[in-house]
């Protein structure tokens, strides 16, 4: 038999003690990426207050429309959800980027589920012939209501698992 030395415990290998050990940019990257949208969020819903009206005419609903009341009621609810929308839309392409589908996918999943229970109560009211059981009879500023409350816990899902 040869002389082998064996290695002690309390000796380490050398490739072990140059390794430099870097911490996980990803969190930081997707928070950074979740503000980012927000405040973008933020600028689409103040620049569209401002314009509502105009955008509408430039979608070709002009003011004189029998359409044009519900369409500017919904718009004008619908923007408050913006931020959320955009913190959704961007922590869903970070999450994807980096090979995680599932997170995107429950919180798209919860939010779908808040708009589905939100969408009949805050539409229609009771009594309206419907027979869908409502409570507030908001009509489409209801739907787009119910937008807000579904997206939000999508960019709450998002920031907490980073």
């Amino acid at each position: 038999m040869g002389n082998a030395t064996p290695i002690s415990s309390t000796q380490s290998n050398s490739a072990t003690n140059s390794e430099v050990i870097y911490d996980d940019p990803r969190p930081k990257i997707i928070q950074i990426s979740l503000c980012l949208g927000l405040v973008l969020g933020v600028l689409v819903l103040l620049l569209l207050q401002a314009t509502g009206p105009w955008a509408l005419e430039t979608m070709g609903i002009p003011q004189s429309s029998v359409l044009f009341p519900p369409a500017n009621a919904y718009l004008s609810t619908r923007l408050w959800a913006a931020p959320a929308v955009l913190g959704i839309v961007v922590a869903e392409g970070a999450f994807r980027g980096y090979g995680d589908t599932k997170i995107p996918l429950l919180a798209s999943l919860v939010a779908a589920c808040i708009n589905f229970i939100l969408d009949p109560i805050l539409m229609f009211r009771p009594g309206d012939g419907s027979g869908i059981p409502g409570l507030f009879g908001w009509g489409t500023r209801g739907a787009a209501a119910a937008i807000a409350p579904g997206a939000s816990p999508f960019t709450v899902v998002a920031s907490a698992s980073s």
